[in-house]
């Protein structure tokens, strides 16, 4: 689930109740407290989901550089060669064939704009439906925490979006605030943030509001994805995993949406196992990577993907040793400069 920070989840102590089937499926499975994403944004995260490897390893970093290695051995290639049907279904523009992110899938279902789960639901579960009696990899790519928002009436309800914006609110805030907070509007010249000098109070309450809609209205078609499951009497057979591939800042450090740093709000993620061999109702503080997702379902798959130098297998959290977790973007911002390398270490 793009743009998906941990911390909005009920189940990760949200004080709204925003993910209710989320939730139940962390209450039959392993719940990761502390897992981080590679990066802020989505190219290199997603490229680290896919592969196993650090962004400086599989060479995703940068607007310039975000192709793909065919040469790469990813998750979704291994298991195409074992014998599995491979299918991705992606709402990111950037998560497109003509950046070989299609590597290893039998079919590849992906737009050149976003579009929200709604789009896509009804090919999903026809998918599930052709494919019940088969070996599957299926990838969701969802998006429906990403600006521009389409927020369910029952999920406003449920977090008590108010109807109506505040007045001169924009219609794209995002759009209309980040590049001015990036250019400096919002911090002083130590780099301290000024954002309640810049923008009404008003405006990041209702920002945040929408966001929270957002994540519920995304986890009602989760919620949609597993009924599916549960109808074709899937769910005891099939290894669900549930993560994102970066948060969303909301004006805690004076920036708005994703990319420009590390902090907390944009590298902690949600990351969740159910399933046959997954242990029942734990939760854990370890402090893991979401790109161990990768040798994680390569072992369940009987495949190997050698060029992984530190493979972890999260099914087995009282089994990982002890280590830090890197987090890069190189469209940082550090006092009023942008687009620069920073690192990050857990």
């Amino acid at each position: 689930m793009d743009t998906l920070r941990a911390d909005r989840l009920s189940s990760y102590g949200h004080n709204r109740q925003t993910t209710p089937r989320i939730d139940s499926l962390a209450e039959r499975g392993l719940l990761y407290e502390q897992a981080r994403s590679t990066s802020s944004w989505t190219w290199p995260s997603t490229a680290s989901i896919l592969t196993g490897l650090h962004p400086q390893t599989h060479g995703v970093v940068s607007d310039g550089s975000c192709y793909l290695d065919a040469r790469l051995r990813s998750l979704p290639e291994a298991l195409e060669e074992r014998g599995y049907t491979t299918v991705a279904f992606t709402c990111n523009p950037l998560i497109v064939p003509n950046k070989n992110f299609h590597q290893g899938f039998e079919s590849f279902d992906s737009y050149h704009t976003f579009r929200k789960s709604d789009a896509v639901l009804d090919s999903i579960q026809g998918f599930m439906e052709r494919h019940a009696g088969t070996r599957f990899f299926l990838y969701l790519h969802l998006v429906d925490p990403h600006e521009q928002y389409e927020l369910s009436q029952s999920a406003r309800e449920r977090v008590d979006l108010p109807a109506e914006p505040p007045e001169g609110m924009p219609d794209r805030p995002f759009r209309q605030f980040r590049g001015a907070l990036l250019n400096g509007r919002g911090h002083d010249h130590m780099g301290n943030s000024m954002v309640d000098e810049y923008m009404p109070a008003e405006f990041a309450e209702w920002m945040h509001h929408s966001y929270d809609a957002a994540v519920a209205t995304a986890d009602e078609y989760v919620g949609e994805i597993l009924d599916k499951l549960s109808e074709l009497e899937l769910t005891e057979e099939t290894i669900i995993v549930f993560t994102s591939d970066h948060g969303e800042e909301l004006l805690e450090h004076g920036h708005l949406a994703h990319g420009q740093s590390l902090h907390e709000e944009l590298v902690r993620v949600p990351l969740i196992f159910a399933g046959p061999g997954i242990p029942v109702g734990v939760r854990t503080q370890r402090l893991v990577s979401n790109r161990h997702i990768a040798p994680t379902l390569a072992k369940f798959g009987g495949v190997e993907l050698p060029a992984i130098p530190d493979p972890r297998d999260l099914s087995a959290p009282d089994s990982l040793p002890p280590h830090s977790v890197i987090t890069s973007t190189e469209q940082g911002w550090w006092n009023g400069r942008h687009r620069l390398p920073i690192f990050g270490i857990s």
